[in-house]
C-alpha cells in the first residue's frame, strides 16, 4: 500500500466480477463492523485488508488484528478444504506440489502473465518485485513445454527439417584439418 493506503490491484481477465463481489462483501459485512467496534473499545484502526473476527487470548490478539501469517496460511487451507468437499472431482489436496498454497497461486499468477505475452519488466510491475531477475522464474518452461519443445524437435530431425549436429563444436582432430584446409588456400 502506499501512504495513503491504497494499492493497485490486477486480476487475471475473467475473475474481476467473483472477486469484486467476494471483497465487497468482506469489506462491507466483515471488515467495517469488526473495525467499527474495535475502534468503540479505543483501539486503533490500521491500513490491513485482512482481519481477525475475534478476540483471541491464546495468541494475545484483538478483533481487527491484522491477520498474521500463521492465520492467512490456515484460512487458505480451511477454503482448499471447503473447496475440495464442493468439487470432489477435482482431487483438491492443500501442497506445495499440487500448486494450492497460497504462494503457488501467485506463481500461477505470474506464469500467466508470461503465458499472456508480457515482457519480464511488465510481470516485475505486476508482481511488484524490486529486482527484474525475480520475475524470471515465472519464465522457466515446466515439464508439459519442455515435452511439448522436445516432441517438436523429434519430428523436425525425423522429418530432415533439423540437423541435429548443426552448429556442433569440432572435435580437435576436424579443428586441426580445417586449420591446414584455410591454411593450404590461402585463407580462403
Amino acid at each position: 500500500m502506499d501512504r495513503s493506503y491504497q494499492a493497485k490491484i490486477r486480476w487475471l481477465p475473467g475473475s474481476e466480477d467473483g472477486i469484486e463481489m467476494a471483497l465487497s462483501d468482506y469489506i462491507l459485512n466483515v471488515r467495517t463492523p469488526i473495525m467499527r467496534a474495535r475502534r468503540a473499545k479505543g483501539l486503533f484502526d490500521h491500513p490491513f485488508l485482512l482481519v481477525s473476527v475475534k478476540d483471541n487470548p491464546a495468541t494475545k490478539t484483538n478483533a481487527g488484528d491484522p491477520w498474521t501469517v500463521s492465520a492467512t496460511i490456515s484460512s487458505f487451507k480451511r477454503a482448499i478444504g471447503r473447496l475440495a468437499k464442493k468439487y470432489p472431482a477435482m482431487e483438491l489436496v492443500y501442497s506445495r506440489e499440487h500448486g494450492t498454497t497460497r504462494h503457488s497461486t501467485r506463481h500461477r499468477y505470474g506464469k500467466t502473465l508470461d503465458e499472456s505475452g508480457l515482457q519480464s519488466k511488465q510481470i516485475m510491475v505486476a508482481m511488484r518485485h524490486r529486482n527484474a531477475l525475480s520475475s524470471l522464474v515465472y519464465r522457466i518452461p515446466d515439464e508439459t513445454e519442455i515435452s511439448k519443445s522436445f516432441d517438436e524437435a523429434a519430428k523436425k530431425i525425423k522429418d530432415g527439417k533439423l540437423d541435429p549436429f548443426a552448429g556442433r563444436h569440432l572435435t580437435e582432430s576436424e579443428a586441426l584439418e580445417q586449420l591446414v584446409h584455410i591454411t593450404l588456400r590461402g585463407g580462403q
